[in-house]
């Protein structure tokens, strides 16, 4: 992603940082790879996790503005 600003909400969220934080939690939400900053989910140890989930990213055309809430 070229421009993060193009995809973030700067009312709601102070950083890039969070607004992408909340884009992986909603978006993992009930899979193996479901994500919580405070405690790392064992999978995301693995190469195989960033695979998995860089191709689920790429595939899901996830709909950047849903997020903005």
């Amino acid at each position: 992603m070229e421009n993060p600003s193009d995809y973030t909400e700067s009312t709601k969220y102070l950083s890039w940082e969070r607004y992408f934080t909340h884009v992986l939690e909603e978006h993992t939400k009930g899979t193996e790879l479901e994500y919580h900053k405070k405690k790392l989910n064992k999978q995301y140890l693995y190469a195989r996790a960033m695979k998995i989930l860089s191709k689920f990213l790429l595939d899901s055309n996830i709909n950047f503005d849903r997020c903005m809430v």
